[in-house]
């Protein structure tokens, strides 16, 4: 999963974000007709539906433009109500590569919800479209024609990944999400990384239950908890002053560590924090406000020292000392 960077959202004809450092697509052939750009952005549609749609942007005349394909037709920048460009938020625009399926490390692809992008090629043409790790399928738009492809179709498709020639700041290489349903049986082989030490949730009874991350239908993260309920995955998120259990989402992720290291976290106040060592998840990581002797887990964007939480059914951003005094997961 990317780390520090994150999608920056735009418009149909908007000034194109040149201050931003998207992110290439890398060599994806010519647009064709009058664009003829060789090498666009990698954007990213998020339907009214919650649907994720990839595809291409470009910078025409200092104007952003782009076009998707889904259900077999184009789309272009000015049929969506917005759309985003992949973006940096460092100077490493190079961090990114495209892999074949067959040598993918699930850990290393850019998501979206389920999706990463993905190019299928044929010959001296490509085609961008969306993939799902989890059930090893690709589908690309050709010729007006969705295509789902699986098996050898999905192994020697191209996947979105970053490069791992060493550890990135903000999050440990060996440590993934592992995607989860709710009733499913909990992942006990997968070591997952506690709570530590988040206060009783309700009903269930349990102290320290294990970190989960929604990702909701139009991308935007939520953090929450989850446990191991009789055998059985159970979760429980808040979002704009509502709570969501896990059975209320499509989906979800346990943050698992690979290496049985489950000490490697603590939580550390904000104001004694070290970026480079925050757990992420686009632009934000798991957060946690303590009054006396409860908490509450929300997300945190450091970027804008802000902090997002629940309580009484109410949602609640809090900034300046709050946001100081409040606990973010970071990697000891």
């Amino acid at each position: 999963m990317a780390t520090e960077d994150m999608w920056v959202t735009v418009h149909p004809g908007h000034a194109f974000p040149e201050n931003q450092h998207c992110i290439r697509a890398f060599g994806i052939p010519r647009f064709g007709g009058e664009q003829c750009f060789c090498d666009p952005y990698i954007a990213l549609w998020i339907r009214d539906g919650g649907e994720v749609v990839f595809g291409c942007a470009w910078n025409e005349h200092g104007k952003v433009r782009a076009r998707f394909t889904w259900d077999g037709k184009m789309f272009t920048s000015e049929q969506t109500n917005g759309f985003r460009i992949l973006k940096c938020c460092g100077h490493d625009s190079d961090k990114y590569h495209w892999v074949q399926a067959k040598a993918a490390d699930e850990s290393a692809l850019l998501y979206s919800g389920e999706y990463t992008p993905a190019m299928i090629v044929n010959g001296d043409h490509s085609t961008v479209g969306k993939a799902s790790w989890k059930r090893k399928m690709v589908w690309v738009c050709e010729d007006g024609k969705e295509e789902s492809c699986q098996g050898d179709k999905f192994q020697d498709c191209y996947l979105l990944a970053e490069k791992r020639h060493t550890n990135h700041a903000g999050f440990a290489s060996e440590d993934m999400w592992v995607t989860v349903r709710h009733g499913e049986t909990f992942p006990q082989d997968q070591h997952c990384i506690r709570a530590f030490g988040i206060p009783k949730l309700g009903e269930q009874g349990l102290c320290d239950p294990y970190i989960a991350l929604w990702v909701r239908g139009d991308g935007e993260a939520v953090f929450g908890c989850a446990w191991n309920e009789h055998g059985n995955v159970k979760a429980r998120f808040t979002w704009d002053g509502k709570m969501f259990t896990g059975e209320q989402t499509d989906g979800f992720r346990i943050l698992k560590c690979c290496d049985r290291d489950s000490d490697k976290y603590h939580w550390v106040q904000a104001k004694a924090a070290n970026e480079s060592t925050l757990l992420y998840s686009g632009e934000y990581t798991p957060a946690m406000i303590v009054n006396g002797d409860h908490s509450t887990v929300g997300k945190a964007s450091w970027k804008r020292k802000v902090v997002w939480v629940c309580e009484d059914g109410k949602e609640e951003s809090c900034r300046g000392d709050k946001f100081q005094d409040c606990y973010l997961l970071a990697k000891k």
